[in-house]
């Protein structure tokens, strides 16, 4: 049976320590309660940040059948610099643009499809003012 005669999803979702809310660009986890006796606070958003996946970027490029000098003659940096941003550097702003207009371009995909990963996760703290 059940508590609160509520049904089985119900039940899991109250029982679940992370709630996750999404909204372009970040994403919310809602954190519930611990089980555990050391902390019982309030619930507080876990804000995830997103950046570019750089390798995932080349790597659908590369799979097309474009060589990485082709790919560095298009964007106008060298051989090695692409290495490198494969390898997990991060692009300069322009550099970084003309990466995914191309990629956009030879994927015909959009920038909403562009890959990402979380860069960094970080629990708000709500205090009260005074």
């Amino acid at each position: 049976m059940l508590k609160n005669g509520g049904s089985l999803r119900e039940q899991k979702e109250q029982n679940s320590v992370f709630r996750v809310f999404r909204n372009p660009g970040l994403l919310f986890f809602l954190s519930s309660p611990s089980r555990t006796r050391a902390f019982k606070g309030p619930k507080m958003p876990l804000v995830a940040t997103f950046r570019v996946d750089w390798f995932r970027v080349i790597t659908d490029i590369t799979r097309t059948g474009v060589t990485l000098y082709e790919l560095a003659s298009e964007v106008g940096v060298s051989k090695s610099t692409v290495h490198g941003w494969k390898s997990g550097s991060e692009p300069k702003h322009g550099d970084g643009e003309s990466l995914v207009a191309f990629w956009c371009r030879i994927t015909n995909r959009g920038r909403d499809r562009l890959p990402m990963i979380v860069y960094r996760q970080q629990f708000i703290f709500r205090g009260s003012t005074v």
